[in-house]
């Protein structure tokens, strides 16, 4: 997310691809982690 927010500072990686990429990958990972409601029949 930093090299989205602040393409010039040090912690960003000069490309706005990989920026975008590495965005999309923690979401998917947060998703996948968060834990889901299931309905149990009675």
């Amino acid at each position: 997310m930093a090299e989205l927010a602040y393409p010039d500072r040090a912690g960003a990686m000069g490309s706005l691809p990989w920026g975008v990429g590495v965005t999309l990958w923690g979401l998917l990972v947060a998703l996948v982690a968060v834990p889901r409601r299931t309905e149990r029949g009675g």
